[in-house]
């Protein structure tokens, strides 16, 4: 009789544990679902804001100006700035929709900078476009240096492109 008291408490305890456990995998395992898809986004929205650049270079014959002023750098979350190349964009009808990263903060966003020729010792004007950080790694960190310096290294887990004129 005690026994079987105890064996039926170990399998209460063992069914409560298990369920704990499949609780927990369930919770773990949709934050990652979440975040991959978040990175999906960014990947997404990259190719429509290189589009809109291109598309904006074609009617214009130059990349819009980067014209924020944190640290050089148009950014998609508010900063106070005079504007952004997104707005730019969107207004010019070049981006259909607004793109921000969807968190969005001051970690998680997307950057643009326009440099002039000579700028950090390309011979050409260039742009570089960013994503700041990607929430699930896969060490592709796209492409963007001059021989003065080296954007893709400066962020670990973002990614970089850069357009030449």
């Amino acid at each position: 009789m005690i026994e079987e008291k105890i064996y039926l408490n170990l399998g209460k305890i063992t069914l409560f544990v298990f369920i704990c456990c499949s609780i927990i995998i369930g919770i773990v395992g949709f934050d990652i679902f979440t975040a991959k898809a978040r990175d999906i986004k960014r990947r997404v929205d990259m190719g429509a804001l290189v589009e809109a650049l291109d598309l904006y270079h074609l009617k214009y014959g130059r990349y819009p100006e980067a014209v924020d002023e944190w640290r050089g750098w148009d950014v998609s979350y508010a900063v106070g700035g005079k504007g952004d190349f997104l707005k730019i964009l969107k207004d010019d009808g070049f981006l259909k929709k607004s793109a921000n990263d969807p968190v969005n903060d001051t970690f998680n966003h997307y950057r643009y900078q326009r440099h002039e020729r000579g700028g950090f010792g390309c011979e050409r004007p260039f742009y570089i476009l960013q994503v700041t950080a990607f929430e699930t790694a896969d060490g592709n960190r796209g492409r963007g240096e001059c021989p003065d310096f080296n954007w893709a290294a400066e962020l670990p887990n973002g990614y970089t492109i850069q357009r030449f004129e």
